[in-house]
């Protein structure tokens, strides 16, 4: 499998991990490493896909909830 596809497994994990509503709760300080690894798999993937434009439905989870954590660090 090519490094910047989506593995599913990833997401899998993610998601058994985390709630839907907080797709970077694997990026706290006291998450799990398991679960820091899975989300930081999953931006990469995002990325990619971002920098090749074919976003999948999922991506927009994940690219909300970082351009909220954003407002919410430039705001506070």
């Amino acid at each position: 499998m090519p490094k910047d596809s989506r593995d599913d497994r990833d997401g899998e994990l993610e998601q058994g991990l985390v709630r839907e509503d907080d797709a970077l709760a694997g990026l706290r300080e006291d998450a799990p490493q398991e679960q820091f690894e899975a989300t930081l798999n999953r931006l990469r993937q995002v990325r990619e896909r971002a920098m090749r434009r074919q976003l999948e439905p999922d991506d927009w989870a994940i690219l909300r909830a970082v351009i909220e954590e954003e407002m919410r660090r430039r705001v506070t």
